[in-house]
């Protein structure tokens, strides 16, 4: 399976139903999480940009995952396959006592 980073441009003065959008947006990104569709999305600061990195088979499925999102007809993306994405993961994180 490769790996896909995802930038996408959100709209500067989006139009008040992008908005409403966002619940339906997160809802949908908590079932990618669910299901292993994603493994990381994070929003700029000032919420001008999304970055997804998300396992899949080809262009194709990152398309179609991507185009399904609530908000995308309110922003350009662009797809780039990574050689390779690391992170830590929850295993390798030191336990903390409360004693």
């Amino acid at each position: 399976m490769k790996e896909f980073m995802v930038e996408i441009a959100l709209p500067q003065n989006p139009p008040p139903h992008f908005w409403q959008l966002i619940p339906e947006q997160r809802k949908y990104i908590a079932a990618l999480f669910d299901e292993a569709k994603l493994l990381n999305y994070s929003l700029s600061a000032d919420r001008s940009r999304l970055w997804v990195v998300l396992p899949a088979e080809n262009e194709d499925k990152v398309r179609e995952i991507i185009e399904n999102m609530p908000l995308y007809d309110y922003f350009e993306y662009r797809a780039v396959e990574l050689m390779f994405h690391e992170n830590i993961s929850f295993g390798q994180i030191p336990m903390i006592s409360l004693n």
